[in-house]
């Protein structure tokens, strides 16, 4: 399955995991203290989602619709990240 899913390029969970983790790495290196703060609970809303992919077992809908939930949040993050970068 894995092969397919690299083929057409799907969203594994795996991926967003990975992607999470550099996220909140970055987000660890953030020099304001208050906007770290911030940053980190919009990513401490993400987790339970990639949490809940990983442990249970899920028709391929809900899997999928979780999926693009945490794409789109982690598509905010990043440009919240790049978007408070730059105003520094």
């Amino acid at each position: 399955m894995w092969i397919i899913d690299t083929v057409l390029r799907r969203k594994t969970v795996y991926g967003l995991r990975k992607r999470y983790d550099k996220m909140r790495e970055k987000t660890d290196r953030f020099p304001v203290i208050e906007k770290r703060i911030e940053l980190l609970r919009l990513l401490d809303r993400i987790e339970p989602y990639i949490t809940s992919l990983e442990e249970h077992h899920m028709s391929r809908f809900e899997k999928k619709k979780i999926i693009e939930i945490v794409h789109r949040d982690l598509e905010k993050m990043g440009l919240l990240l790049e978007k408070e970068k730059n105003s520094l």
